[in-house]
């Protein structure tokens, strides 16, 4: 998930004052905003299981349908720079799962 809060403001070159406003919780929410208003979906952090994730800096977020509805699946965002990490914009691997009677096929 690619979120223009993580380009450090030296990038565009933008004054602390303005950068302030552009933190992650700040576009992470505006975010969560646009996705329940347009697909009807909402985002929460969710508490991964032991081994789940590759770094303890990793996000786990639950999307769910608006007004607690159904799981329709998860997002890992891993935003932040560490030694050993790849420089890229971004890492998307997508798995749909197909469901029949509750059960998976």
């Amino acid at each position: 998930m690619l979120c223009i809060c993580q380009v450090k403001s030296s990038v565009f070159d933008l004054p602390d004052a303005v950068s302030e406003y552009f933190s992650l919780g700040v576009c992470m929410e505006g975010l969560n905003t646009i996705f329940k208003s347009i697909f009807g979906v909402q985002l929460s952090v969710e508490e991964p299981q032991p081994g789940e994730l590759w770094h303890p800096d990793v996000y786990k977020l639950a999307v769910k349908e608006v007004g607690g509805g159904d799981l329709l699946g998860h997002i890992y965002c891993d935003f932040f720079s560490r030694p050993g990490k790849p420089n890229q914009v971004g890492d998307l691997n997508f798995r749909l799962l197909e469901y029949e009677n509750n059960s998976i096929d």
